[in-house]
């Protein structure tokens, strides 16, 4: 697995995971969410894979810019934006990290394990494909284990993996939103909405955010109007 430690944040942020961006055309999903960071003054912005639906091939640098520009469609951009790419599917492929100037803000796209401060909070960020490569499954193993009183449990097993104790570990990849302050892991949940036919997709969409600010982190759901928070 590909670390990169990117050093600190510039002020609070968001993260978001799973848009599935449509390819060639706005996304109504990622403009939402840079607007909610705007109206929150978050000064960065973190996707924590498959922020496209239909990308998983490799492109040069410039491409990638491009579905970018279509997607955020003029939407103004915080000062900074972390992607942290799927390793099996959707994303598109790279070998090694590298930044990008979009629209006068800094893109660090990572092709693995993001390592950042935030406030004082140290993360580990990843898609979760490292550990259950089929979304499906994941969904699978996750909802069972919650069943059973053990919610993020892959998030767990990929922090112990490779994240410090102290660090949060967020993800996504699972589709289903979670957050605990005492085993400091987070997943925003998915804002997909639809297959790539136009079909409604099978598992509703969480609209998830984790805020990260210094008095702590914090799982919005805005379209839900439903918060949980943890400090630390």
């Amino acid at each position: 697995m590909l670390v990169y430690p990117a050093g600190r944040a510039p002020g609070s942020c968001l993260a978001i995971a799973d848009t599935h961006c449509p390819t060639g055309s706005r996304c109504p999903q990622l403009v939402s969410a840079l607007r909610l960071a705007r109206r929150l003054g978050s000064g960065c912005l973190i996707v924590l894979g498959d922020m496209f639906d239909a990308l998983h091939r490799r492109m040069s640098l410039e491409e990638l810019r491009r579905h970018l520009l279509q997607a955020v469609s003029g939407t103004e951009l915080p000062e900074s934006l972390y992607y942290t790419t799927s390793l099996s599917s959707h994303d598109p492929v790279f070998e090694e990290p590298f930044e990008l100037s979009l629209n006068g803000a800094s893109l660090l796209v990572v092709p693995g394990l993001l390592q950042l401060e935030v406030e004082g909070h140290e993360l580990c960020a990843l898609h979760g494909d490292a550990v259950v490569r089929s979304g499906v499954l994941a969904y699978a193993l996750n909802a069972a284990a919650a069943a059973a009183g053990r919610p993020l449990l892959l998030e767990e097993v990929a922090k112990r993996r490779f994240c410090t104790p102290q660090a949060w570990l967020l993800a996504g990849h699972t589709h289903i939103p979670g957050l605990d302050a005492e085993r400091r892991l987070g997943n925003p949940g998915s804002w997909k909405l639809y297959w790539g036919s136009g079909l409604r997709y099978w598992r509703p969409a969480s609209f998830g955010v984790i805020v990260i600010t210094r008095s702590g982190v914090r799982l919005l759901r805005p379209r839900k109007l439903e918060t949980r928070s943890g400090r630390g």
